[in-house]
């Protein structure tokens, strides 16, 4: 990705100046998302006062934007526009480690809700849906609630394509004030809806307003450019004076090597894979002039877990894995 022309080109520091921004972004990946909140917890633990004392920080009180695509998506919304912590989101998962490994469904609405984005099944679009609306009035909102909020603390920002022309967008819980961008009302059941529907699994999501969308994951599976052109753009409107102090990109495993098959269904399998690789968009990151300026100057973390870890289920005991 060539630097963006009005890059912040260091850490803020000093007495009256604003605070570097702080960015996280989140690859999709179905059911391996559970490995990017392992990742995640391990890193916030060592934000945590060693006397104990204090609690463990929300992500929502860490990060200036938080940005994600299909379950990644998910995991952006819940963190930053539900405000939940990072063992809110684990135990809610840890729930789902039967449905997702197979096993019998879960009742709980984040249950419901990774089975419909992991499995390999077809699923209607509304029971996602109606999932998500659960999980909204069990943290008590109401299910309609809007996904776009007043000067929030935490920006969050989910990757969408439109079905039709298979373009790349994004939705926000704030509003962007730069020229290019549109800015979609829509509620958050809808703004979860549209950036988990796979169109393998689920029908497009039409939000009331009529914009049609399906899983931005199709073509931005790793939304680091996204989170970069938006820090970008929003420089120059609200961010003014604010540099990039740190920029944490998560992935949710390597895709496994696999020999090539003439069956029609592992074809299909395969060509998902290649448009869901996220190391690809990751190193072609790395590799330009601006990621290589943040990674210098220290600015900028990739996490990822090697071929096969992503599978990893939490342990029956409840235990997690520390890594």
């Amino acid at each position: 990705m060539p630097a963006p022309s009005h890059a912040p080109q260091g850490p803020s520091r000093g007495a009256g100046r604003p605070r570097s921004l702080r960015v996280l972004s989140l690859d999709g990946g179905g059911v391996k998302g559970y490995s990017t909140l392992l990742i995640l917890k391990r890193i916030f633990e060592s934000l945590t006062p060693e006397d104990g004392k204090g609690p463990e920080p929300k992500p929502c009180d860490v990060f200036d934007l938080i940005v994600g695509t299909s379950t990644g998506g998910l995991i952006a919304i819940m963190l930053g526009r539900l405000h939940m912590s990072i063992d809110e989101c684990l135990s809610e998962y840890e729930k789902t480690s039967a449905v997702v490994f197979g096993n019998p469904i879960a009742q709980n609405p984040i249950g419901k809700l990774f089975k419909k984005v992991a499995t390999g099944s077809f699923y209607d679009v509304t029971l996602l849906e109606g999932a998500i609306r659960d999980l909204l009035v069990q943290r008590g909102k109401s299910a309609d609630e809007l996904f776009w909020e007043k000067d929030p603390q935490c920006r969050v920002m989910v990757c969408v394509t439109r079905s039709i022309t298979s373009k790349v967008d994004v939705i926000r819980n704030y509003t962007s004030r730069h020229p290019t961008q549109q800015n979609y009302k829509c509620a958050i059941w809808e703004a979860a809806a549209a950036t988990a529907a796979a169109p393998m699994f689920f029908r497009s999501v039409t939000l009331k307003t009529g914009e049609e969308w399906v899983d931005g994951a199709m073509r931005r599976n790793n939304p680091i450019n996204e989170a970069m052109n938006e820090v970008n753009r929003e420089s120059e409107r609200g961010w003014e004076g604010r540099a990039i102090g740190c920029t944490l990109s998560i992935g949710t495993g390597v895709a496994q090597v696999r020999e090539v098959s003439n069956s029609a269904s592992a074809l299909v399998k395969s060509v998902v894979k290649i448009m869901t690789d996220s190391e690809d968009v990751a190193d072609a990151f790395l590799s330009s002039s601006f990621g290589q300026q943040l990674e210098r100057s220290h600015r900028y973390f990739r996490f990822n877990v090697p071929q096969g870890l992503q599978a990893a289920q939490s342990s029956t005991s409840g235990r997690r894995r520390r890594g």
